[in-house]
């Protein structure tokens, strides 16, 4: 892992997604994500704060306690750049003139 990849960081309350600042002891996240999972249908997606009790969107967080880090896979690499850019995406890929 290197600064500036989007990485997981699993702790004991949830699982956050993020572009990585830090990993000196702490693990600092630029945009960090939690992770949501709907067990109705098995879809995932983000919230838009790390807790119930933050901010929105917060810009920066400093994870403490964590079970482990790692590089995410590039789907969720795709969704969350996706969710974090301003741009919206179309699901059909479909040109219209």
């Amino acid at each position: 892992m290197e600064v500036g990849d989007i990485v997981a960081v699993n702790t004991p309350v949830g699982e956050y997604v993020g572009e990585l600042i830090s990993f000196e002891g702490d693990v600092i996240l630029k945009k960090p994500r939690l992770i949501l999972f709907n067990p109705d249908d098995g879809k995932m997606g983000f919230a838009k704060g790390i807790s119930i009790a933050s901010e929105e969107n917060p810009e920066e967080v400093v994870f403490r306690t964590f079970t482990f880090t790692t590089t995410c896979n590039q789907d969720i690499v795709n969704a969350y750049e996706q969710y974090n850019s301003s741009l919206i995406v179309p699901k059909s890929k479909k040109i219209v003139v």
